[in-house]
């Protein structure tokens, strides 16, 4: 141990140790291949490549991404809202009756029809409008209840 080999019995010294060359020469070949080993680039998990539709150079209206923390199976998409003017790199879009600017990598173009983007009048059913005789009650949302007979 003292000398780095280990020891050997009297009958050892005159004959040759041709197991002690293998185990040499393996040890050679191992550095010379560990020497050779080069490190392989790291991964950049951070970066990550957008998809820009390209669709959205034409649309008239977009969906906006919503990035924040949102409860389980919720839309991840809002919309669809109104492009005002459009960017390289953002789309002013119409939010809400304010104007804002948005990322191009947050949008996604709607395909909608026109009868989709009009605003929803609020017209009753024609069958709730006519019965007139039970009594209406109004809650506190304001909005009108008419509770069935077998109900009160």
């Amino acid at each position: 141990m003292v000398y780095g080999s280990t020891l050997r019995i009297p009958s050892e010294f005159f004959v040759e140790n041709s197991a002690n060359n293998i185990e040499t020469d393996f040890v050679i070949k191992l550095q010379e291949a560990m020497q050779n080993l080069k490190p392989k680039a790291t991964a950049w998990h951070g970066k990550r490549d957008v998809f820009v539709h390209r669709d959205l150079q034409s649309c008239k209206h977009v969906f906006i991404r919503d990035d924040s923390a949102r409860p389980s199976l919720s839309p991840p998409y809002d919309g669809p809202f109104k492009v005002v003017r459009r960017s390289s790199k953002y789309f002013k879009v119409l939010v809400k009756g304010r104007m804002k600017n948005v990322s191009i990598d947050r949008l996604k173009p709607a395909y909608t029809t026109d009868e989709q983007l009009q605003p929803k009048s609020s017209h009753r059913p024609a069958a709730a409008s006519t019965d007139t005789s039970l009594p209406a009650r109004v809650t506190r949302s304001g909005r009108r209840v008419v509770i069935p007979l077998r109900y009160r």
